[in-house]
C-alpha cells in the first residue's frame, strides 16, 4: 500500500503527505534507514543486546514503538489529559520480559504500522480533526509518529553497528 508518487505542479493532499511520511518512517529507506529494514534479520540475541547497563536494546525499542502506535490506533484516548498521559507513559520503556518473543513483537510492529496506514487511507477527513478530547489534528500527532520511527530506526542502526551485525 505505497502512496502514489507526487505529481509535478500538483500540491499533495494532507492525507498523501501523511501516508508518505508513515511509509518513509517505517518501510522506505531515504536519508535514514527504514525501521523495518533496520530490524530485519536480527536474531533474538542481537535484538536483546544492550551496549551497557540501563541502555535500551533493539527489542525494547520495538516494544516502545508498538506502545505509541497502539495509542494512535486507539485514537489517542490513552493520552487524553495529563493524568492519562502520565499513566500511559509509565507503562512505556519496560524491559522485555525474559520470555518475550522477538519475532512476535517485530510482527506486531509491522501489523500496527500497516493498521495505521489503512486507517489514514480509510479516514482521510478524520486526519484533519482532533481526536475526542484532543487539541490538535491527528495529522500532527501521526507526523510525529512517523518521525519517531525514523529516530528509533537510527538508534537501531547504531546498535547493529556496535554489535557488528
Amino acid at each position: 500500500m505505497n502512496p502514489s508518487p507526487p505529481r509535478p505542479g500538483v500540491p499533495p493532499s494532507p492525507q498523501a503527505v501523511l501516508e508518505r511520511a508513515l511509509h518513509f518512517g517505517f518501510d522506505e529507506t531515504g536519508w535514514h534507514p527504514a525501521l523495518e529494514a533496520a530490524c530485519a534479520g536480527l536474531s533474538p540475541e542481537h535484538a536483546a543486546w544492550t551496549p551497557g547497563p540501563g541502555r535500551n536494546s533493539v527489542h525494547a525499542l520495538v516494544r516502545h514503538l508498538c506502545h505509541w502506535k497502539r495509542a494512535a490506533l486507539d485514537d489517542f484516548a490513552p493520552l487524553a489529559g495529563r493524568a492519562a498521559f502520565a499513566a500511559y507513559s509509565a507503562e512505556d520503556w519496560t524491559p522485555p520480559p525474559e520470555d518475550a518473543d522477538w519475532v512476535a513483537d517485530l510482527e506486531e510492529l509491522r501489523r500496527l504500522s500497516r493498521a495505521l496506514l489503512e486507517r489514514v487511507a480509510a479516514e482521510p477527513e478524520a486526519m484533519l480533526e482532533p481526536p475526542p478530547g484532543g487539541r490538535q489534528a491527528r495529522l500532527w500527532s501521526l507526523l510525529n509518529l512517523a518521525s519517531h520511527d525514523a529516530y528509533h530506526a537510527g538508534q537501531i542502526g547504531l546498535l547493529r553497528r556496535l554489535q557488528g551485525v
